[in-house]
């Protein structure tokens, strides 16, 4: 940081201009040729990195005691792929970041050692020499034999830190031994390194690492989020006899705390906002757990929460607190798939529901995560039987619309509407008529809808269009249906082109326009052509799709014998044969596989 102080005061220094016209002359060329004039040093591969690019470095890093040569072998690479794609550079279209990564190693007799590496390649390999002593009469060959007997006792380091003083914007994928995060948990001072020991001892399987975590959760001295991530790491945790014992820990320092012998939960108390974390981060860490059996245990767990949450002699909102309780809640039930826990919770759901249209939460949260909840029931009831529950799901459509309308609420909450909206396109995927809904939401003729504030009705609409969008892009159904030659998916694309044309807002016309260009491309949309003009679009992208299968042919017969080839193709379009095309969507599918074998 030397260099930049310096280029900063010497900034300072500048005289001031005689007027306001002389301020904002030093563009950013110039800043850096001072920059790089005051310190001495090239700063193009700063800019590069920092300035010019919005990648972070990613490193994954992982290390192992050599009790021979008495040193750690360390190993730190960069992931230079940034979602999926790998990072523009200049050697060979990739580079990594680079700069100076301190490496901080604990070791037995309180002796602790930074060693700065420099990082200028993709992946390092390093050395790093231990500080502590080694008995003069002890053999490389005996010190291997005791580290392979007892690696605990007879290893000198405790664990290893990378970039302990957050000198890198970084993402960190750190792999040491779990006994090795077990010593940084019991012995380490600094905040985020106990939460990161937290966070390694995460599913671990032994007793004592059990046994570390929930001394950890139950030690009021340590900050709150180092508590709350050990009671999630908890939750995941296991013995081989046993897959839910450290389930059972969390519950019971649970129950212990914040519930009477009885089971029902005391009187919410949020004056030590140590206790408000724990209540909150504790149901999240429990929804979080795997396994058919500790998953029957956390369901029961958060219906019992649910049920007796009490928040009436508390001096502040619960509002989050039961937001939360609402969406673990359904998203267990989604994973159990089981229709007494669904039914169970949806009466919980329309508990909350009727109190908060009585007394509306801050900002709509509780109506909000509810109608997110009532879609996860809908769907756990459509994977528990073959028609979904026709009635049930009915009950959960009106809903999520009374509340995208408005009507469900004293006051029409943006972000209640728009996770209902999100839910709702969820729910009826593929369907025409929840999109029609959609758009004349889009247009402001929904039939009892309540006036709001000209600001949030807009953002709704955007909303609204960017969820058709997300649609289109994630969902075949909704593909299928809005390139089918049917009355429905013809008034939808016409409602779309005028809304693109006509709205007053240009990001509404914007967003229209992404969707049917999208859908549609830059030709005429297939959902307008005439039934005959339909049928021949089909027939001719059809032989274009089987002059395409005999050209793969021809070109797999010219390869070498013993090379299999495996060639498919989908041609989706709104009807098959000569059926009428009214009667729903179809998917032509046309398969070729060659197998050329040896004579």
């Amino acid at each position: 940081m030397k260099p930049y102080n310096l280029i900063i005061l010497a900034l300072c220094r500048i005289p001031p201009p005689k007027s306001d016209e002389g301020y904002g002359l030093l563009d950013v060329a110039s800043f850096l040729k001072r920059l790089r004039a005051n310190s001495g040093t090239d700063v193009r591969p700063l800019v590069r990195d920092w300035a010019n690019s919005h990648a972070v470095p990613r490193f994954q890093c992982g290390y192992k005691y050599d009790p021979r040569k008495h040193q750690v072998e360390l190993v730190v690479k960069q992931d230079l792929s940034q979602g999926g794609v790998r990072r523009s550079g200049m050697v060979d279209g990739v580079h990594p970041f680079t700069g100076q990564l301190t490496i901080r190693i604990y070791e037995i007799e309180g002796v602790q050692h930074d060693h700065l590496v420099d990082i200028r390649d993709e992946m390092h390999v390093l050395e790093l020499p231990c500080h502590s002593r080694r008995s003069k009469h002890k053999s490389a060959a005996q010190a291997e034999k005791e580290f392979k007997e007892d690696p605990l006792g007879s290893c000198p380091v405790l664990w290893v830190r990378i970039d302990p003083d957050f000198e890198w914007a970084k993402s960190m994928d750190f792999r040491q031994p779990h006994y090795a995060w077990m010593q940084a948990l019991k012995m380490e001072r600094d905040v985020v390194g106990q939460y990161e020991a937290c966070q390694g001892l995460t599913n671990s399987a032994e007793d004592i690492f059990i046994n570390a975590l929930t001394d950890t959760l139950s030690n009021g001295k340590l900050y709150y989020r180092v508590r709350t991530m050990a009671a999630a790491a908890l939750a995941t945790s296991y013995v081989e006899d046993d897959q839910t014992a450290g389930l059972n820990k969390v519950l019971s320092f649970f129950r212990k705390r914040f519930m009477y012998e009885s089971g029902a939960m005391k009187q919410n108390n949020f004056a030590q906002i140590t206790d408000y974390f724990l209540q909150r981060d504790i149901v999240a860490g429990v929804a979080g757990v795997t396994g058919k059996e500790a998953m029957e245990i956390a369901g029961e767990f958060l219906l019992s929460v649910l049920n007796s949450s009490d928040n009436a002699g508390n001096v502040y909102d619960d509002d989050y607190f039961v937001a939360d309780m609402l969406t673990c809640t359904a998203r267990m039930c989604l994973l159990l798939e089981s229709n007494d826990t669904v039914d169970r919770c949806y009466q919980e759901i329309l508990r909350y529901l009727a109190v908060s249209e009585l007394v509306p939460a801050q900002n709509g949260i509780v109506l909000g995560a509810a109608t997110n909840a009532l879609a996860e029931l809908a769907v756990a009831k459509r994977k528990l039987s073959a028609d979904g529950n026709a009635s049930f799901r009915n009950e959960i459509v009106d809903t999520l619309l009374e509340v995208i309308s408005g009507v469900a609420s004293n006051t029409p909450f943006y972000e209640a509407r728009k996770g209902s909206l999100r839910a709702l396109m969820r729910l009826e995927s593929g369907s025409l008529g929840v999109l029609k809904m959609v758009l004349s939401l889009v247009d402001g003729l929904v039939e009892g809808s309540k006036p709001t504030n000209p600001a949030s009705s807009s953002r709704l609409r955007r909303a609204a269009l960017r969820e058709i969008l997300r649609a289109c892009q994630n969902d075949a159904q909704v593909r299928l249906a809005l390139r089918a030659n049917t009355k429905a998916a013809a008034e939808v694309c016409r409602r779309m082109m005028k809304i693109s044309a006509l709205s007053r807002d240009p990001r509404l016309r914007r967003l229209s326009s992404l969707i049917l260009t999208f859908l549609y491309g830059r030709g005429v949309p297939l959902a307008l052509l005439s039934p005959a003009e339909y049928i021949q679009e089909r027939e001719r992208v059809r032989a274009g799709v089987e002059r395409k299968v005999e050209h793969q042919l021809g070109e797999t017969l010219r390869k070498p014998v013993g090379v299999a080839i495996d060639f498919k193709e989908e041609l989706e379009d709104g009807a098959e044969g000569d059926s009428d095309s009214s009667q729903g969507q179809a998917t032509v599918k046309k398969t070729a596989k060659v197998v050329c074998r040896k004579p």
